[in-house]
């Protein structure tokens, strides 16, 4: 598991310098070109040895291609957690007053 995410446009952009395909690229690092189709799409997470390889083969860095756009993360904020409008059926459940037991000391009218 990589240290920290990679940035598949700062990988995409450095590719294209480089003038290198997928294909290429791919070859260069040892890996299928759908494998790194799927890294670039972020439906796979790269180890730590792919990204040090990746960062080999572009000639650069390893905070260039890890590191967010500008700090902007990628994925989006977590939103907070609200309490439910309404009280979960268990406590609708508890509160309401239901047909009450017999007992045998009702007095018979």
């Amino acid at each position: 598991m990589a240290l920290h995410p990679i940035n598949p446009t700062a990988i995409r952009e450095r590719r294209d310098e480089r003038d290198l395909s997928n294909e290429e690229f791919a070859g260069a690092l040892g890996i299928s070109p759908l494998y790194l189709r799927n890294i670039l799409s972020k439906t796979d997470k790269p180890g730590d040895r792919l990204v040090h390889r990746m960062a080999r083969v572009l000639g650069v860095t390893i905070d260039d291609i890890t590191a967010t756009n500008d700090g902007v993360p990628d994925e989006p904020p977590k939103q907070p957690k609200r309490e439910p409008a309404h009280p979960t059926r268990r406590q609708d459940q508890e509160k309401s007053t239901g047909p009450k037991r017999a007992t045998g000391k009702e007095v018979a009218a």
